[in-house]
């Protein structure tokens, strides 16, 4: 299963016109996704969690549409 996930994940950041990406699922499955990708697929990562943080809700709400 997290194979497929982090497999997914470099197809989107191969991608050219690729966008923000949001995870759904249980939160330590995804904190962990992310967290492993960032260390061995990018230079730098960000994780944000926006049920806990929800003004980081409504400042992204634009870039979801």
């Amino acid at each position: 299963m997290y194979g497929l996930a982090i497999e997914k994940l470099k197809e989107w950041k191969n991608k050219e016109d690729r966008k923000s990406i949001i995870l759904m699922g249980g939160k330590t499955s995804r904190t962990w996704i992310m967290k492993e990708f960032g260390k061995t697929n990018m230079r730098k990562s960000h994780i944000y969690h926006f049920i806990v943080q929800s003004k980081n809700t409504r400042d992204f709400s634009n870039e979801m549409n």
